[in-house]
């Protein structure tokens, strides 16, 4: 059987196995080898359609994911001053709209007709900090985008002799790190059916799956339950920017002599 998925297998695909495909080929195998001798001179695959309801088959990963490296978390701050000599009153406005873009590529694991089929879910990674969950399917690399604006009206008062500066934060996270998700592939009604149809559309065989590891090359899976799941392990790289949080805080300094009263900043915004 390793023989035959290595004939099938094109160079450059090792690692990442397209299951639709195998599962296809794994069924023409047992087609071909259960026909008469001359039937199988006379066979061409491309006479023939091959479907493998995707149906029968469930996806889940089931470890987080092992995060080897990350980013490091920029500032960017912005001032604002406000100076008079009598009490009074300004306007505070400030607006920023702020764009971020986090990549995610993988370079092992598996893909259903070319497309791969997996998440990532950062929340639960030590020190990254990030909400949400990432669906993955593009093969060739998926780019997930985000756009947040902060805003904030408020009025100021400046006291008499004194100076108030507005101080703006904006956190942004950047990451590149490697990931490695366990994926478990499973019949849930302990069976698969595929459909061979030949070029007239008519079913000329259907074929069943018990089992999941003939179908792969040990290189791919990993044969859990005695062949009733199989297991892959996904590796690849997250890299960009998220947006983190905000604040903006006001810092009050005397006129007279110039040196800011420690203690005294008043934060009016954060997120």
């Amino acid at each position: 059987m390793g023989c035959w998925l290595s004939q099938n297998q094109n160079e450059g695909d090792d690692l990442i196995a397209d299951v639709e495909k195998l599962i296809a080929d794994y069924a023409w195998t047992k087609f071909q080898q259960t026909s008469g001798r001359l039937q199988r001179l006379c066979m061409r695959r491309k006479d023939y359609t091959i479907e493998v309801p995707m149906n029968y088959f469930h996806f889940e990963e089931i470890t987080p994911p092992n995060v080897e490296a990350m980013g490091e978390q920029l500032q960017m701050t912005k001032h604002a001053a406000a100076k008079s000599s009598s009490k009074d009153t300004y306007e505070f406005r400030f607006e920023k709209t702020r764009k971020a873009s986090l990549t995610v590529t993988y370079q092992k694991g598996f893909s259903i007709g070319g497309k791969a089929n997996f998440s990532l879910d950062l929340a639960h990674v030590p020190g990254l900090h990030i909400e949400g969950r990432y669906e993955v399917q593009n093969s060739t690399g998926q780019t997930f985008e985000d756009t947040q604006t902060t805003s904030v009206k408020s009025d100021v008062t400046v006291d008499k002799r004194s100076a108030r500066t507005a101080v703006v934060v904006l956190e942004e996270r950047r990451i590149h790190a490697k990931f490695r998700v366990t994926v478990k592939m499973t019949m849930p009604g302990d069976k698969a059916v595929v459909y061979i149809k030949n070029k007239h559309g008519e079913r000329v065989s259907t074929r069943q799956i018990q089992n999941l590891i003939p179908v792969f090359n040990k290189k791919y899976a990993t044969e859990k339950h005695e062949g009733k799941a199989a297991e892959f392990v996904v590796q690849g790289i997250v890299e960009g920017s998220l947006l983190s949080s905000h604040q903006i805080c006001l810092q009050d300094a005397d006129v007279n002599n110039g040196e800011g009263q420690e203690g005294k900043a008043i934060q009016i915004a954060e997120n």
